[in-house]
């Protein structure tokens, strides 16, 4: 029954998946020089789906220098209908990326262009432009990014992306990049599928210095606005990936609250978390909550807010009555209200959590007293409570609950 259910069970969920759970993406070879040329693999691509491929360079960089990427030239074995281009670059002053068209075949005379120049604003370049229709397929693409680092940074982010709805071509295919990076680092190629990102695959050019780490964060409420060091990267709650390791000043920002900023540590390969931070809204009181059980490490929620596990502190509460509830595994949940004035912290007393009882459960330590009770006083049995004990003792931990009742059951 148990394997009928779990069948069931996985069935479900495999119908559950979206469709585009079966397109993928993968690159090769996983390592290549600054001018080389790497093999795009991908599939699970009908007719009709809006897709779009994303190619990112996360280079390292000297501050204030001039550095260059290119990608191209690409000839997709799709057709794409009507093709949208958009560029974005991170950690930049000043920006110029051109974008150049051929049909079928290179040509240094016939091409079309599409330029995109101009500073950073917040060290941010964005722009995004529509191109001719790619309804058959076959024409040639090629992405220039000569641009220059802010003078504070090591790290800059290039991105290119394209953009349309499948028309023709094969549902599963290649294609060749070739590459061109004035300096090392990482190159991640994404393919997002009707809206969804599908998958993903990341190269290494050249000898990066370092590798990124990520950060993820989480506010209450959500849809604040993350900054990294003065550059805008997502919108909470987010995973946050491709972060430059070391010292990163992190910044929230959402209308109607304070702005939140707090100086971490990013480590290479290694996910940094900032969780459950409390956004203030303007102009309120606000306070804290104390936290503290026994035993430790129990999960706290404030209004059905899941706030860290104890022992706590709660910061940004806002003034008035709260629903706080502690809870842990194997013990009863415990809940109460907390008043919280503007300005004050609120330490709760130490909450004592409760075990759970269960009915079909034998508290081991109560049952071998027990049974040397029940031994101590049958003194005419003639059996032994050490070598009852030891029985009991011995063997798989999992079926000692049904021995210790069995040799209880026996002096009833």
């Amino acid at each position: 029954m148990k394997r009928l259910i779990l069948f069931w069970g996985i069935l479900v969920i495999l119908l559950a998946l979206p469709a585009c759970s079966a397109v993928s993406v993968s690159v090769d070879p996983h390592q290549i020089g600054q001018s080389d040329t790497v093999t795009v693999h991908y599939s699970g691509l009908p007719d009709g789906t809006n897709c779009s491929l994303r190619v990112q360079a996360f280079m390292d960089v000297d501050p204030g220098s001039d550095f260059m990427f290119q990608v191209g030239n690409v000839s997709l074995p799709i057709g794409l209908g009507i093709v949208t281009f958009s560029v974005k670059n991170q950690n930049t002053a000043y920006n110029k990326i051109v974008i150049r068209e051929w049909e079928n075949e290179p040509d240094e005379q016939i091409y079309d262009e599409i330029t995109f120049e101009g500073p950073s604003v917040d060290g941010t370049f964005s722009k995004s432009s529509v191109s001719s229709n790619a309804e058959e397929g076959g024409d040639i693409w090629q992405l220039e990014d000569s641009s220059t680092a802010l003078a504070s940074v090591r790290n800059v982010v290039c991105s290119g992306t394209i953009a349309g709805q499948k028309t023709t071509g094969p549902s599963e295919g290649t294609f060749e990049v070739p590459i061109l990076a004035s300096n090392p680092g990482t190159l991640r190629f994404t393919l997002v599928a009707d809206g969804e990102v599908a998958d993903s695959d990341e190269i290494v050019i050249g000898s990066p210095v370092s590798s990124s780490g990520r950060l993820y964060i989480t506010t209450n409420p959500t849809g604040a606005d993350v900054f990294i060091d003065g550059v805008l990267y997502g919108v909470t709650d987010a995973m946050i990936v491709d972060v430059p390791p070391g010292q990163r000043v992190i910044t929230l920002t959402k209308e109607g609250y304070a702005t939140w900023q707090k100086t971490v540590n990013v480590q290479a390969l290694r996910i940094t978390m900032l969780t459950g931070i409390t956004l203030t809204p303007v102009g309120a009181q606000t306070g804290s909550i104390s936290v503290i059980s026994i035993p430790w490490n129990a999960a706290v929620y404030l209004d059905d807010q899941y706030k860290g596990l104890t022992p706590v502190t709660i910061q940004g509460v806002s003034a008035g009555s709260h629903a706080l509830k502690v809870t842990k595994d194997g013990y009863k949940d415990y809940s109460t209200q907390a008043t919280v004035t503007g300005g004050k912290t609120v330490t709760l007393p130490t909450i004592r959590l409760v075990r759970e009882s269960s009915s079909g459960t034998v508290n081991s330590g109560n049952a071998f007293q027990d049974v040397g009770l029940l031994i101590k006083n049958k003194g005419g049995s003639g059996l032994d409570a050490g070598t009852i004990l030891q029985q009991i003792s011995a063997g798989n931990p999992s079926s000692r609950n049904d021995r210790i009742r069995s040799a209880l059951d026996r002096f009833r």
